[in-house]
């Protein structure tokens, strides 16, 4: 063939670029399903949907989640107001927050803002609006001059306490 490979050689190659190119889509449908079920765990969790807190037990183990630390509700949006942010901004506003708040933040995407379960360092509003800095420098420096508004929640002592949590935010 023009290529160097026989004809045999080609039809393997080929196979093995479309073999491939299905385990991309497969990976990709996988970790999409698993942050849509993260996702619905949150919103149920800090709606107060959730009213016991070996409800959430499950999804938190399943998922890798620490619940037990006093967790704030922190919300972030960004783009103009009238439109809201395209998913593509939620997209760089999550993956900023998941760098500005560290390991220990709990991060997804919402139909227009971003949501983060965040361990403050005390009960302090000074430490609430730090993490909100940070995350704003952050955000900042990924997506621009637009702005960014982030609101930090007072840290609820047990999971059952974010929906205060989250109307605070």
């Amino acid at each position: 063939g023009p290529d160097g490979l026989d004809e045999e050689a080609a039809i393997a190659v080929e196979r093995a670029g479309v073999a491939i190119a299905l385990r991309q889509v497969q990976a990709r449908a996988v970790a999409e399903a698993h942050e849509g079920f993260a996702a619905v765990s949150l919103e149920e969790h800090i709606s107060a949907q959730i009213t016991q807190a070996d409800t959430l037990a499950e999804p938190a183990a399943t998922l890798g989640w620490d619940v037990e630390p006093a967790r704030a509700v922190l919300l972030a949006t960004c783009g103009e107001k009238e439109r809201g942010p395209a998913v593509t901004e939620l997209r760089v506003l999550a993956a900023a927050a998941r760098s500005a708040l560290g390991d220990s933040a709990i991060v997804w995407i919402r139909s227009r803002s971003v949501a983060a379960l965040v361990v403050p360092p005390s009960d302090a509003p000074s430490d609430r609006h730090r993490l909100a800095a940070v995350l704003q420098r952050e955000a900042g420096a990924r997506l621009g001059p637009e702005p960014v508004c982030v609101g930090v929640g007072r840290p609820g002592d047990g999971p059952l306490r974010l929906a205060v949590s989250f109307r605070g935010a």
